[in-house]
C-alpha cells in the first residue's frame, strides 16, 4: 500500500500539468506561462501539480506540488502517487504544456492511466513535426499542414517527423475519450494549427497570455542617440546571429549604442548587457529594462513564425519601436495590428534604413504621434481559469506499489526502494 505524508499532497483538488522544462528553475516563455498558471489557479483555491523530465531525458519525471519539489519518480510510480490521493483530493483536469524530452511509452502510459479533461497549449508546433519551429533543413519556414512526402521531401526531419505521426494521433485520441481542448495563444497559431488538424476546429480556443490595462503617451525621443536591444535569449532562431550581423557593421557609428537585455551566455565587447529574469526581477522586469534604458529599437527578428513572444509585448510596453520580419508569425500580426514597428520586406536592407536615417525618421514620427499609447499595466490572463470544470473529478486507474512518505527536514523516501536496497547489502555481507 502505498502512503503519503500530508505535505506531499496537495491541499485542494488539483490540475496536473506537464511539460518539457522545471518551471521553478528554467526562464523561457513557455515557463513563465506555467508559472503563471499556477498562481492563477492557487487563488482559486485549486493546487497544482507538475511533472517534467530529469535533466531532458525521459524515464525519470520531477513531481512538484504547489511550487513545493516533492522528488523524482518513474512514471508508474507517479501514477501511484497520483492514485493514492484518491481518498483526499480531486483531480480536475490535465494540462499539456509540452511533451518534449518525454519518453512515448510513459506519455501514453500517464494518458492510459487518467481519465480526466485535457487541455493542450500550442506554445510551439511540437505536436505538428519533431522540428517545433517548422523550418525546413533548420533555415526557412515550411508553412502550415502535417509532414508529409510532397511537403516535407529533402528535410532532415522528416523521418523522425513521420514515426511521430501516428503516436500523436494515439494520445490525441486517448485523451479524447473523455474531452479534449487545444489553446493558441493567438489567433495565427489557431489558422495554422487548424491547418493541420481541421478535426479539433471546434475544439481550439484564443487565450492570449497577457491582459492589458490603462493607457500612457508614449515619451518623445530624448537626444541624437539611437538605442538598439536585442530582448532574451541569445539563440540563433530568435534572430541573436541577425543583431551580431548588425552590430559587427554599426559598432563604430557613434550615436548608435547596441543592449542585450537578458541573461548573457555570450557577452560581445560592445554590446551593454542589462542581466533580466523574470525569476529574480520580477514578472515586469523587460518591460522596466527597456524603460530604463531608454530603447529606441527592439530587434526582433526570428527565423520562425512565434506563436505569441513575450519580449515583443514587453518591448511595445517599454515604449520601444519594434523591429521585425515578414516571417516572424505573431510579432509582424501584432506589430501590424497595433502600428507599433516596422516589419521588414524580404531580403531589406536593415543598415542602410538606419544609416540614411529611415528609421530615426519612423521611430520619431511614432513617438511624436497624439495617438501612440501604450499599456499602463499588463498582467496574466486569466482567462484560462473559465476552461477549467470545478465539477470535474478525474479517475486515477494506477496500482500503489510504492511507499512514499516525508522526513523532518523534508526529503522524500522510497521505503520500498531503501528496504531493497538493505535486503541486498545484508546478502553480500552473508
Amino acid at each position: 500500500m502505498l502512503t503519503l505524508a500530508k505535505k506531499c499532497r496537495p491541499n485542494h483538488n488539483y490540475i496536473l500539468s506537464i511539460a518539457h522544462l522545471d518551471y521553478c528553475t528554467d526562464v523561457g516563455g513557455v515557463e513563465k506561462v506555467i508559472g503563471e498558471h499556477s498562481v492563477l489557479i492557487n487563488k482559486k483555491g485549486c493546487s497544482y501539480v507538475f511533472l517534467c523530465p530529469v535533466n531532458h531525458i525521459g524515464g525519470q519525471y520531477k513531481l512538484y506540488v504547489d511550487q513545493r519539489y516533492i522528488g523524482v519518480f518513474k512514471i508508474h510510480d507517479i501514477c501511484s502517487i497520483l492514485k493514492a490521493w484518491d481518498d483526499y483530493v480531486d483531480l480536475l483536469g490535465c494540462h499539456v504544456h509540452h511533451i518534449m524530452f518525454w519518453k512515448e511509452d510513459d506519455l501514453f502510459y500517464l494518458f492510459s492511466s487518467i481519465n480526466t479533461e485535457y487541455l493542450f497549449y500550442l506554445h510551439d508546433y511540437y505536436f505538428i513535426c519533431d522540428n517545433y519551429n517548422l523550418l525546413k533543413n533548420n533555415d526557412s519556414f515550411c508553412g502550415g499542414g502535417r509532414p508529409s512526402k510532397n511537403k516535407c521531401s529533402g528535410c532532415i526531419h522528416y523521418d523522425d517527423a513521420r514515426k511521430r505521426i501516428a503516436f500523436i494521433d494515439k494520445i490525441f485520441e486517448q485523451c479524447q475519450k473523455k474531452k479534449i481542448m487545444f489553446i493558441s495563444p493567438s489567433l495565427y497559431v489557431k489558422k495554422l494549427w487548424i491547418d493541420s488538424f481541421p478535426q479539433f476546429e471546434n475544439r481550439t480556443f484564443v487565450i492570449e497570455h497577457l491582459k492589458f490595462d490603462g493607457e500612457k503617451k508614449i515619451k518623445q525621443k530624448q537626444g541624437k542617440e539611437l538605442r538598439i536591444a536585442f530582448l532574451g535569449s541569445q539563440y540563433d532562431i530568435k534572430g541573436w546571429k541577425e543583431f551580431l550581423t548588425l552590430f559587427n557593421k554599426l559598432h563604430n557609428e557613434s550615436n548608435i549604442k547596441f543592449f542585450h537585455l537578458g541573461i548573457p551566455k555570450i557577452p560581445v565587447n560592445g554590446i551593454f548587457n542589462v542581466p533580466v529574469s523574470f525569476h529574480k526581477n520580477g514578472q515586469n522586469s523587460m518591460v522596466m529594462a527597456v524603460e530604463n534604458e531608454k530603447i529606441d529599437i527592439a530587434f526582433i527578428c526570428p527565423k520562425w513564425p512565434e506563436t505569441y513572444n513575450f519580449t515583443c509585448y514587453e518591448a511595445y510596453m517599454g515604449g520601444a519601436f519594434i523591429l521585425t520580419n515578414a516571417h516572424s508569425g505573431n510579432v509582424a500580426d501584432m506589430v501590424n495590428r497595433l502600428h507599433c514597428g516596422y516589419v521588414l520586406e524580404e531580403n531589406q536592407n536593415v543598415e542602410d534604413l538606419i544609416v540614411n536615417g529611415i528609421m530615426n525618421s519612423m521611430l520619431e514620427n511614432y513617438r511624436n504621434n497624439s495617438c501612440a499609447v501604450v499599456p499602463i499595466m499588463s498582467t496574466p490572463n486569466d482567462e484560462i481559469l473559465n476552461y477549467i470544470n470545478y465539477n470535474e473529478r478525474g479517475e486515477i486507474n494506477a496500482n500503489s506499489k510504492i511507499c512514499v512518505a516525508e522526513s523532518s527536514n523534508g526529503i522524500v523516501i522510497n521505503f520500498k526502494l531503501r528496504i531493497k536496497r538493505f535486503l541486498h547489502m545484508g546478502s553480500t555481507q552473508k
